[in-house]
């Protein structure tokens, strides 16, 4: 072969010039090639950057539509409360008329009741440290706000004691309810109550005057028309003023000194003939 002959790798034989011109065309196309890749996707970027900008166009659009929209809207509102204004106003006027006057009612109740007002504030403390309050659940017979719990616990005690003594049989379930019934009687026991019962007592003693009755009683035998207590609860104080007796209470220096003063005296003003 001459000197300016090639081998190729498959054997053949070609021009040295021939194979360097080829060679150069293939980095020729290889650099082309490239840079049409680049183009394309700089283009494709354009495409993307165009879709972005016309779906922001659209959306800056609808923007406007809505926001075009709602100032109408706002137009239409406003009218309205321009319409509205003076009737609200109107209301305005007589809502503040009509708070004077109450205003005017209280203050005139104020004067009219200042002695007694004064009485009440006067002896607010005396009645904290000797009157003492009767829960109204319990003057009312009303269910305590822990009833729930209390029959809940009932259940479990009465599963746990009805397994404890449950009878062997018949006999001896019909004896019991003969032992019961003999332990209620008046004759094995005569304060016996059943819970009802208790109850009906206990209410009927929290509305009576029994705490005081006695010492009432023994006042008027020695012809007083007054008695006081250092302390009563409000229940029996209800229960006093119900059967119409008085009740006030004794200055002192200390309100825990005071005491409470039951009178029956004639306290009504003569009338002028």
């Amino acid at each position: 072969m001459g000197k300016d002959t090639h081998v190729t790798k498959d054997g053949r034989t070609a021009k040295k010039g021939l194979y360097y011109n080829i060679n150069k065309k293939k980095a020729e196309v290889t650099v082309v090639a490239d840079k049409v890749a680049i183009i394309e996707a700089e283009n494709k970027s354009l495409q993307d950057k165009e879709a972005s900008l016309k779906a922001t166009v659209a959306d800056s659009k609808s923007s406007i539509d809505a926001a075009e929209t709602q100032k109408a809207q706002n137009a239409d509102t406003n009218d309205e409360y321009k319409d509205s204004l003076p009737s609200v106003k109107t209301s305005l006027t007589e809502a503040k008329a009509s708070l004077t006057e109450a205003q005017d009612k209280y203050n005139e109740f104020l004067l009219k009741n200042k002695e007694t007002i004064n009485a009440f504030e006067n002896q607010q403390l005396r009645r904290d440290a000797n009157i003492n309050k009767k829960s109204t659940t319990q003057a009312f017979n009303r269910a305590p706000v822990n009833a729930s719990v209390i029959a809940e616990a009932d259940a479990v005690m009465k599963t746990v004691v009805d397994d404890e003594l449950k009878p062997a049989d018949e006999t001896e379930t019909e004896q019991r309810a003969e032992w019961i019934k003999a332990g209620q009687a008046t004759e094995n026991n005569p304060d016996f109550l059943t819970a009802e019962q208790a109850r009906s007592l206990s209410l009927a003693n929290t509305w009576s005057t029994k705490q005081v009755a006695a010492k009432i009683k023994a006042n008027c035998l020695i012809g007083e028309f007054s008695t006081s207590v250092p302390s009563l609860s409000n229940n029996v104080i209800y229960a006093l003023q119900a059967a119409g007796y008085k009740i006030n209470m004794t200055d002192a220096s200390n309100d825990l000194d005071s005491e409470i003063v039951i009178t029956w005296e004639n306290l009504e003003e003569k009338k002028e003939s």
